[in-house]
């Protein structure tokens, strides 16, 4: 498994470099027709956060994967206080969805995604893996996760530089990410582990696919963000600290 983790390192740069590439490209043409904000404002919020969730995911690829699911109550709490604490912040495009820290803003259903995927591996983990019936399997999480559900549905967050050969170069960037992802999920056996790497792969799958979605004008748009990729500062931050626990899991149980 540290190959694999080696080449998820390797994409994840690639697909992280292109998007850095590509939003600054993007936000230098804008200084053309408004005078502010400079050229490198967005570049150097999107460097700035992908250093902090670099930092994260480092921390959390030290972090025994196997003590999350202790902590699983803990999560729950944050999460919950941390959706709430956005409706007290300014409206934003008519909607609430970003908690304001400086000249930052933090999206907190961003970080509900990680803790999704945490809470489910920890639910199967604690079923022993029998979720085979309609309570267990779907009935009761749903149950469980709805304020999550509710709070995140009241904050509505209702997405091209390279031509079609750029666009094909990124989605394989994309493939052999994933792929590298799911080697993992298939060579362990713990089941939290199990279900975090495979919810963790399908969760960056399908944000690609509404990405794709709203470029070609058959979804509605979203505002998720193309993973490690578009600008988003909590997107990245999240994502790279959900990549952190899939490192973890990859070494602790590695050939």
């Amino acid at each position: 498994m540290e190959t694999s983790t080696r080449r998820i390192l390797i994409l994840l740069s690639i697909i992280a470099a292109i998007g850095l590439i590509t939003l600054y490209s993007a936000s230098y043409i804008m200084t053309y027709r408004y005078p502010y904000p400079p050229p490198d404002y967005y570049l150097m919020h999107q460097i700035v956060s992908m250093i902090i969730g670099v930092v994260l995911m480092i921390i959390l690829s030290l972090f025994d994967y196997r003590k999350h699911e202790s902590y699983t109550g803990f999560y729950y709490i944050l999460t919950l206080l941390a959706l709430i604490a956005v409706f007290f912040s300014s409206r934003v495009a008519g909607s609430h969805r970003w908690i304001e820290i400086g000249s930052y803003s933090v999206q907190s259903s961003e970080f509900a995604k990680i803790f999704l995927l945490i809470y489910l591996a920890s639910y199967v983990f604690r079923q022993n893996g029998n979720i085979s019936t309609f309570k267990k399997g779907i009935f009761d999480p749903i149950v469980r996760l709805l304020p999550i559900y509710v709070l995140i549905f009241l904050e509505p967050d209702l997405g091209e530089e390279f031509g079609l050969i750029g666009i094909i170069l990124i989605l394989l960037l994309y493939y052999m990410l994933i792929r590298e992802i799911v080697h993992i999920a298939i060579k362990v056996n713990d089941i939290f582990a199990k279900v975090y790497v495979t919810g963790f792969a399908f969760l960056i799958g399908i944000q690609i696919l509404f990405n794709a979605g709203v470029s070609l004008g058959i979804l509605p748009v979203t505002g998720i963000t193309l993973p490690f990729f578009s600008y988003g500062g909590s997107s990245i931050i999240s994502l790279l600290a959900g990549l952190g626990v899939v490192i973890n899991i990859a070494y602790t149980n590695r050939d």
